[in-house]
């Protein structure tokens, strides 16, 4: 009777990418598994401890660049609720405090890097973005590698320069037949996920509902739900930015995402042109402007009848993020197939 292999999880290598795939590894008594889950299909794959050749982790500055990017943050949070009144402080102090807090998870966790595993034909790389987490995978790959091919000599060092150079031609090969066009495949790899895409576009096709909605008249709650889309949007297109520049996705749709996330900051920017329209509507302009709940309702009552500015405004939003919306998914359906099909 077949043994039944007993998996094991590599401690801190379960990872999940920006609204990407989970990713795992897993070890077994004769080899290696990884495996990916992208929420509606699952794969697997194996590496026999006899035919891995070697693992190679490089450190990276990604630690470095999040620590620089989330100080900045808080202190644009901090100056902020230092120059507002007692609940802007409250507010944005609490979001100082949250990008603190996330800073130093992020910083304790580690040092970031990227590891790969490299076999007699390829190279791939494992879900190990942590040192300490790659290090530990390595210590456990060592034990277990040894057991069956016993320990390195120089034979299996250049063994395994040979597979490196080999490796290294091959994707020089397929770096060139890529720019010459020969094959569509390359333009979309393993790294692209649409949902980031998806969910961007149908939330500026969303927001183009609300401001056709709004055209007719304003309440505050509508202004309220426009305000947190307008924030979710941008979070949600930042991510999406992200997920193709992580893979080599080119064209309409990489332009559009560009052009799209322009066309936001600029809209976000327009939204405080309401501001001199909510002071024509008050005698206390300095109560209005010390008192950020006072803005905010005197913001949200401002109607579309009352002022050209705001009609002009909502009537661009909804020409300009329908368009986006229906091409922005349009592309993003086709980018998908060609996937797919490939």
């Amino acid at each position: 009777m077949k043994k039944k292999n007993t998996y094991r999880l590599i401690k801190g290598s379960r990872q999940r990418d920006f609204i990407g795939s989970m990713s795992s590894l897993w070890l077994a008594d004769d080899h290696l598994l990884l495996v990916r889950n992208s929420g509606w299909k699952e794969s697997y794959r194996k590496f026999y401890f006899a035919d891995i050749q070697g693992l190679i982790i490089a450190k990276t500055k990604q630690r470095r660049n999040q620590t620089i990017l989330l100080l900045l943050f808080t202190l644009f949070f901090l100056g902020l609720a230092a120059l507002s009144g007692e609940i802007g402080r409250m507010i944005l102090g609490s979001m100082a405090v949250l990008l603190l807090l996330v800073l130093s998870v992020n910083w304790f966790k580690g040092a970031t890097c990227r590891a790969q595993i490299i076999t007699a034909v390829q190279s791939t790389s494992l879900p190990c973005n942590r040192f300490p987490v790659a290090k530990r995978l390595k210590e456990t790959l060592t034990t277990s590698i040894t057991k069956v091919q016993g320990s390195f000599d120089a034979a299996h060092s250049e063994k395994l320069i040979t597979t490196l150079q080999k490796i290294s031609e091959e994707k020089k090969a397929t770096a060139s037949s890529s720019r010459k066009g020969d094959s569509q495949e390359q333009q979309f790899t393993l790294f692209f996920d649409k949902r980031a895409h998806i969910l961007t576009y149908t939330l500026f096709l969303v927001l183009a509902g609300i401001s056709a909605v709004s055209l007719g008249g304003r309440e505050q709650l509508l202004y309220t739900t426009e305000s947190i889309l307008f924030g979710l949007t941008l979070i949600t297109i930042i991510v999406a930015l992200y997920r193709q520049s992580r893979s080599k996705i080119t064209g309409i749709l990489s332009s559009l995402t560009w052009i799209a996330s322009i066309i936001l900051v600029i809209g976000i920017v327009l939204n405080f042109g309401l501001i001199a329209a909510a002071m024509q509507q008050t005698n206390d302009i300095p109560a209005m402007l010390n008192n950020e709940y006072k803005l905010w309702m005197m913001l949200g009552q401002v109607q579309p009848e009352d002022s050209l500015y705001l009609r002009v405004l909502l009537t661009s939003r909804v020409v300009c993020f329908t368009l986006l919306g229906i091409l922005g998914l349009l592309f993003t359906r086709k980018a998908n197939n060609t996937k797919a099909d490939a």
